[in-house]
């Protein structure tokens, strides 16, 4: 079977990384940790927290290991693709990640929302059979500073 890369017509580095790298964080927020582990390449890393996670296994592990009342919302700005061939890309974003718990859930020691961080993102993205994917994902505090 041919796996020839398929591309949408007019689907460039930007609006394809853009695409995934959404797709990636809105799984992430709602909890849908199988669809935030697709948007990494099959051997793509996700240095998060001080560890490098290799491959989709690894991250849906670590995914799986957040707390069930958690949530979070990551909002990202500043797009930009540094760098772009026909299969590879590199992109850099703003994102600023708020977390709570659901006041249900919360019982009587909400937290509420809370701003964690603005971080400055840098994903290396790769074209795939099933469109771009992360390959490496690397972010620093931008804001406040570490």
């Amino acid at each position: 079977m041919n796996k020839e890369i398929q591309q949408a017509p007019g689907e460039s580095a930007y609006s394809g990384g853009l695409a995934c790298v959404l797709k990636f964080f809105y799984a992430l927020d709602v909890r849908d940790h199988e669809a935030a582990a697709a948007m990494m390449a099959p051997d793509g890393i996700w240095h998060r927290q001080g560890v490098a996670l290799k491959g989709q296994a690894a991250i849906l592990e670590a995914l799986a290991r957040r707390p069930a009342n958690r949530r979070t919302c990551h909002i990202i700005t500043n797009f930009r693709i540094l760098q772009a061939g026909l299969k590879h890309a590199e992109a850099a974003f703003y994102l600023t990640a708020y977390e709570g718990t659901l006041a249900a859930e919360a019982g009587n020691g909400s937290e509420g929302l809370r701003l964690l961080a603005i971080r400055d993102c840098r994903d290396s993205l790769t074209l795939t059979p099933g469109g771009w994917r992360i390959a490496e994902k690397r972010s620093n505090r931008h804001l406040p500073p570490e």
